[in-house]
């Protein structure tokens, strides 16, 4: 059993993220993270108590234009927002499911908000008094299903059921000035729709082939056509695109920065053509949890005899013949949110290119990066 030092061991499955995410922009979210898959809002360690934001912001029933943003490209992955019980997460309304995603925008770089892409689109709220709501945003990840998430596949369900990976984001509190307490509000979407009448119930799936979205809950591969200059969808009814609700105006104004990942000097790229010899590297990241890295396996060199230690540190455990072309079987901390290697692995194949140059994973994910072929 190792000790309270390398505690994160015993973690290896837990926490997972990938690297693509949503989080809402206007009105705010409660935790800045990109990265949160623990629903609705994030489990312990996350602060979801309704009273610890200040005052609520003050929105009225009727349109309300609202912004959330991607930060990193994620093949046809759709967005549920629901508006949740009077200051609890326990209970959620739909509002809008199934809101397509947008397959021409520029790939963001996880590390820089500003190149996060918008998506700005208008909400109906409900006549609901409510002191303390917020807007609870799921973001199913079907590009993970494979078959399942094809025009003819099954999709998978959210919440609750076969979509097993989700991303989750929640605003700051609002308060709406409507006339039914929302304790007695009784969610018109009970009935099994996906929005009000005139919501698309079809988008555009894989090569280019009609996807159904007519069940909520169920969820393919499912995209649409977003302005590039308001990021508005420009493929429903012009009442999903007007600015309305005063709280958002101008949070976009412009396009985000295009930019690829972190344009890398060469002295921060692992050399493309070294010998195979030469290839044995620790991983420059830490291990999650733990927050420490391969310089403190090299005064704590009894770790070394875990075979997960001997993955993300093969030259400090002098497991080089081994490990060194390998993935590393720990959990690493990149930009402040935890990753693995499989979660490299399930990004669509341009951006993994971008994520490998990247010295801290090329280091870490060394099978998936391909450094020793």
């Amino acid at each position: 059993m190792m000790g309270n030092g390398i505690i994160i061991f015993s973690f290896l499955t837990q926490f997972q993220c990938v690297f693509c995410h949503m989080r809402w922009k206007c009105p705010a979210p409660r935790s800045p993270e990109v990265g949160i898959k623990i629903g609705t809002c994030g489990g312990p360690g996350y602060d979801n108590d309704f009273t610890s934001f200040g005052e609520p912001i003050d929105i009225s029933p009727g349109p309300l234009r609202v912004v959330f943003e991607e930060a990193v490209a994620h093949v046809g992955a759709p967005v549920r927002i629901s508006l949740s019980g009077n200051s609890t997460d326990d209970e959620s309304c739909l509002l809008l499911d199934h809101i397509p995603h947008n397959e021409e925008a520029d790939i963001p770089d996880i590390s820089n908000p500003e190149t996060y892409v918008p998506y700005v689109i208008t909400l109906e709220i409900p006549d609901v008094s409510c002191e303390r709501c917020s807007l609870h945003l799921a973001n199913p990840m079907t590009d993970k299903i494979g078959d399942d998430g094809s025009p003819t596949g099954i999709g998978c369900t959210d919440p609750n059921g076969s979509c097993f990976s989700v991303y989750h984001s929640c605003t700051v509190p609002l308060r709406i000035s409507g006339s039914i307490p929302r304790d007695e509000y009784i969610c018109p979407r009970n009935d099994g729709a996906t929005g009000p009448i005139d919501w698309p119930i079809e988008w555009i799936g894989d090569n280019g082939m009609s996807v159904d979205a007519s069940v909520q809950g169920v969820y393919r591969r499912e995209s649409s056509i977003w302005s590039s200059d308001t990021f508005v969808l420009t493929t429903v009814p012009q009442r999903y695109q007007e600015e309305d609700g005063g709280i958002c105006e101008g949070v976009v104004t412009s396009s985000p920065t295009s930019t690829p990942l972190p344009t890398l000097s060469p002295a921060t790229v692992i050399s493309p053509t070294p010998t195979i010899d030469e290839i044995c590297i620790d991983s420059t990241l830490d291990i999650a949890r733990a927050n420490k890295g391969c310089t403190f396996l090299m005064d704590n060199m009894n770790y070394c005899s875990d075979s997960r230690a001997k993955s993300h540190c093969p030259l400090t455990c002098n497991a080089c013949p081994e490990y060194q072309c390998v993935d590393s079987e720990l959990q690493f901390v990149y930009n402040g949110n935890r990753y693995d290697c499989s979660d490299v692995q399930q990004v669509n194949e341009q951006v993994r290119e971008r994520v490998c140059k990247i010295e801290g994973i090329q280091s870490t994910c060394r099978a998936t990066c391909e450094v020793c072929e």
